[in-house]
């Protein structure tokens, strides 16, 4: 999966996200074709555990590595992995969820407003991450992202 899924930058993070899994804290989410891997989303029960989420965000189940093939990008995939972690979250006492989004990813953000995700009213933050890039090399990256909030009802 990680050939499907992932770049070489982020080797290692299905595996990561699988062991979150295993350890109760989150569920990973991965859309199949067949044996074909389609996308991917992880909800962190616990909220965010990142430094960069302003602290009051932090009190929701936090959804992140919300990906899918650009080949299969508006065919309802991601709308059907949101679709299921908006369905476990009551089922584990939860009325909320929350994620960043990027404010240069357009398309993502129609895809969460469409979804009925709102902008949770806070200044954008910087969020970033560490990669390695083809010749091994680490690096940072990160982008200004606003919170969003979805309100689950049932």
């Amino acid at each position: 999966m990680e050939q499907a899924l992932g770049s070489p930058a982020y080797a290692g993070q299905h595996a990561r996200r699988f062991g979150f899994q295993q350890r109760g804290k989150a569920t990973y989410l991965i859309a199949w074709l067949g044996e074909e891997p389609l996308g991917h989303l992880l909800v962190r029960w616990g909220g965010a555990p990142r430094d960069d989420v302003p602290a009051a965000l932090r009190q929701r189940p936090y959804l992140e590595a919300a990906a899918v093939l650009p080949e299969f990008q508006s065919r309802g995939v991601g709308t059907r992995l949101f679709g299921a972690v908006e369905a476990l979250a009551p089922e584990r006492g939860f009325c909320e969820l929350g994620l960043a989004v990027g404010v240069e990813n357009v398309r993502a953000r129609a895809l969460y407003d469409r979804l009925g995700y709102l902008d949770a009213g806070s200044a954008p933050f910087r969020l970033t991450w560490s990669y390695t890039d083809a010749e091994g090399r680490p690096g940072i990256e990160g982008e200004d992202c606003p919170y969003m909030i979805k309100r689950l009802h049932g």
